[in-house]
């Protein structure tokens, strides 16, 4: 803990505080900080990116840890720090850090501590059955909670969730820690699912693949001098659409899945299926340069049109992970060839696909009515010089 005049000279070299949403990198694998970032609120996760795209957690922090601290020494980032939840935090320059780390011991203390934890990690990794390593990080997590949030009702609901997960989590009773963390739990959705997605990233087993779209733009070339000229080009050379004429643009997609399917007594389970996702955005683009006052009208209407396909590319996205949430860990009984799960996955990535198409169709329809957003657009396109 620090003294009062110990955080009185940490806050003063603060220089500024942030938001992140959760998913988004606090500290890239790689880049060289000026900083070191203090997590105010939130949950967020030390991780390495593997040759394949995988990732591995390596530690998890919670509020009051200063997470890149080692980063000041080091310079380059081995690792990434990602938000697990919405996280809000501080940014210490390290010049200003240098400046007070003489008389201020508990700050590299900070360092010794992650030390600890991650040898007790490589041990529950490399030795511990998953039970008993489920058990040893809600442990954690209870401990760390209470120490960043003593007394308060926060730490006393995080501590509880902790204990209440691990009696969940096993599939028989677990016993561990002393009779005083038997804190009845006070617990909120958002409280959960921070700490079960905590938990389920760090052990290993079956859980989603960490994977990102490769999205492309793919041009076609239109002609013309006003904004009434380009648009009757598009009409000429748009992507074909199906059942009338041709399209503004187009959004496409290419998905192939690396899948597992593991016999597991009489049944059979999908323990990996692993997406790779290629969006592809055909949108027109002028052939020659346009004149200065045709050029800001077309780079309005251009603008809106690739916020449009975006949309239909995140549902896109959306779609996957749906599929994927529900293929990981799916179990069909009495199926020891897994053929029969073949089809049941089959079934099933039809319903999501179809309210897929159904949404897009819905979204068209509403951004190309009477008064949409595309037709506002095109008006303005047209109208304009």
């Amino acid at each position: 803990m620090l003294s009062a005049e110990e955080e009185s000279h940490l806050r003063a070299v603060i220089v500024k505080d942030r938001h992140f949403v959760a998913g988004e990198d606090l500290v890239s694998e790689g880049s060289r900080p000026t900083y070191s970032t203090l997590l105010l609120d939130g949950f967020a996760a030390r991780y390495r990116v593997m040759a394949d795209g995988s990732r591995q957690i390596t530690a998890l922090h919670v509020a009051g840890d200063f997470v890149d601290l080692h980063a000041f020494p080091i310079k380059k980032m081995d690792h990434g720090v990602v938000a697990m939840s919405s996280c809000h935090v501080a940014f210490a320059d390290h010049a200003d850090l240098k400046a007070i780390t003489e008389g201020m011991p508990p700050l590299w203390l900070d360092t010794l501590v992650d030390s600890a934890i991650h040898r007790e990690w490589i041990v529950a990794m490399g030795r511990r059955s998953k039970r008993a390593h489920i058990a040893h990080l809600v442990c954690e997590l209870f401990v760390r909670l209470q120490a960043a949030l003593p007394g308060s009702h926060q730490g006393q609901d995080a501590a509880g969730l902790a204990y209440l997960y691990a009696l969940k989590a096993a599939t028989a009773p677990v016993r561990f820690g002393p009779k005083h963390h038997s804190v009845e739990p006070r617990v909120t959705t958002n409280f959960l699912s921070y700490v079960l997605a905590a938990v389920f990233t760090s052990v290993p087993a079956v859980a989603l693949a960490d994977w990102q779209a490769v999205e492309e733009v793919r041009p076609y070339s239109i002609s013309g001098m006003s904004g009434a000229g380009l648009y009757a080009s598009i009409g000429e050379r748009g992507p074909k659409a199906s059942g009338f004429g041709r399209a503004i643009a187009h959004t496409t997609f290419k998905l192939t899945w690396t899948r597992k399917y593991e016999p597991q007594g009489n049944a059979c389970v999908i323990v990996t299926n692993r997406p790779k996702l290629i969006i592809t955005y055909t949108l027109p683009k002028p052939s020659a340069a346009l004149p200065a006052a045709v050029k800001s009208s077309w780079e309005g209407f251009i603008s809106g049109v690739q916020a449009h396909e975006r949309v239909h590319g995140e549902t896109i996205k959306d779609m996957v992970k749906e599929i994927e949430a529900m293929s990981i860990g799916l179990t069909v009984a009495d199926d020891p060839d897994c053929r029969k799960i073949r089809i049941e996955l089959t079934r099933r990535l039809g319903e999501i696909s179809q309210r897929q198409r159904q949404r897009g169709r819905d979204f068209d329809k509403i951004e190309m009515g009477d008064g949409g957003n595309i037709q506002q657009l095109i008006l303005k396109l047209v109208n304009g010089p």
